[in-house]
């Protein structure tokens, strides 16, 4: 009995310890290490209070539409139409949904969110992007954003307690996945995985682009196939499994879900590589679109055809990156679901 009464007693103080520890980390070094492990969190903690909508995005948001320009967010245009609501931006370059859900979770019980709306960017699905040299840093950033203690946060991240790979093993894995996924499309395609594809295109004649020299078309037409080049499966995608935890926490927060299906440049893509491109992007599309928009409290903006190739201001990567015009065109489509979606508050 004494010895029970021993270690309930030390426990007990190292409970306290901790709980001391803990809230004096908050009130010191807690957002310096927000800076440098989740700033993105640091963002939401700050662009949460008082928003209606809150808007989680990547660089698709913010990147400037030439150097020296004023940044103009899609964000900004949403709020600018919807004068009666408070639209807030969370957003950081690189970030995919498992990065949103992580943050999302962060809501307190008692905010005046009452919608989100969530990019739901397509090359984010494939491994190109999936085991890419950011990998690490997400999936730190996901710890560091883990609704617990900030201070074991910190222990957790420190000894390195969560998915982590060196450069290698991400090259490995993400060249198994090319070699040995099959692409599976419901219509016929000349290829059975991505590297069929790939080496295909490197083998291509690319003389005779106006907008190119066959070396630029090559390499840009290749990107293509690497982000773009691979049939979602909705069973086994990772990206899938975050976007339907991010519709199961909206529903037990009663959220209303907007997710923003970006453009693509359409035009360059099928100007490389022809319809069959232009067949898997759009089948994609479609899946996500019919898995997700239920008109109740789910809608898709499908933004993927929207935009002509003059919106791109990135001309050698396959990027979503637009000009102002661009984002601007981008948010009217979103306000349309965005109305729709708070007025059946």
């Amino acid at each position: 009995m004494k010895l029970l009464k021993y270690i309930s007693t030390r426990l007990l103080a190292l409970v306290a310890i901790l709980a001391v520890g803990n809230e004096i980390y908050k009130a010191t070094i807690y957002r310096q290490d927000l800076d440098v492990f989740n700033p993105t969190l640091d963002n939401f903690f700050v662009n949460e209070p008082g928003a209606d909508v809150l808007y989680f995005g990547e660089s698709s948001n913010f990147h400037l539409e030439k150097p020296g320009a004023k940044k103009v967010r899609i964000s900004d245009y949403i709020d600018s139409l919807l004068p009666s609501l408070q639209v807030n931006p969370v957003d950081n370059a690189g970030l995919e949904a498992s990065n949103y859900l992580h943050i999302l979770k962060n809501l307190p019980n008692l905010t005046s969110v009452k919608a989100i709306i969530v990019t739901m960017n397509l090359r984010s699905f494939g491994y190109t992007w999936i085991l890419d040299d950011n990998y690490n840093f997400r999936s730190r950033s996901n710890e560091f954003a883990k609704k617990r203690p900030p201070l074991l946060n910190r222990l957790l991240v420190s000894l390195k307690a969560y998915d982590h790979y060196t450069h290698k093993e991400l090259s490995k894995a993400t060249g198994e996945h090319k070699t040995s996924d099959p692409i599976n499309w419901p219509f016929k395609l000349s290829y059975n995985t991505l590297k069929q594809w790939n080496d295909d295109c490197s083998q291509r004649n690319w003389e005779g682009f106006d907008s190119y020299t066959a070396k630029e078309a090559r390499n840009l037409a290749s990107h293509y196939i690497k982000n773009f080049g691979f049939a979602i499966n909705a069973e086994t995608n990772e990206r899938i499994k975050d976007f339907d935890e991010i519709v199961a926490f909206a529903k037990e927060r009663n959220l209303k879900v907007i997710f923003h299906l970006l453009a693509e440049n359409m035009q360059q893509a099928e100007e490389l590589l022809g319809e069959e491109m232009i067949w898997c992007l759009n089948h994609n599309a479609e899946l996500l679109v019919n898995r997700y928009h239920n008109g109740n409290d789910v809608w898709v903006t499908n933004n993927l055809n929207l935009l002509a190739d003059s919106a791109f201001v990135d001309r050698h990567f396959p990027i979503e990156h637009y000009n102002n015009a661009g984002k601007k065109a981008c948010a009217i489509q979103v306000v349309k679901w965005v109305e729709e979606a708070l007025l059946k508050f």
